[in-house]
């Protein structure tokens, strides 16, 4: 079982018996987004395709597309959150 499991768990319990201590705790979340993409097989390789954000990819494998475009939705919901920040400070201010 990996630590941010047992944290969890150890946790539930703490709060089940009422003892659990006031402290702030940073975990990184992988949320949950589903977004249509295209994939298909041609001379070149495997060729992977979204309309909207409109993104292409091209790898050798199946699975090598797959994680490519994974890893280009990622890079693009990170460049939308970090455009964000500035705004996010504005406001504050």
């Amino acid at each position: 079982m990996n630590r941010a499991k047992r944290f969890i768990l150890h946790s539930a319990e703490a709060v089940q018996r009422g003892t659990m201590a006031k402290h702030r705790v940073a975990l990184s979340v992988t949320p949950s987004l589903r977004i249509e993409c295209k994939f298909w097989l041609s001379e070149d390789g495997w060729n992977g395709s979204c309309e909207r954000p409109s993104i292409t990819v091209q790898a050798g494998s199946f699975e090598r597309v797959k994680s490519e475009m994974e890893m280009a939705l990622g890079a693009y919901m990170e460049s939308l959150l970090s455009d964000a920040q500035p705004m996010k400070t504005e406001l504050a201010a």
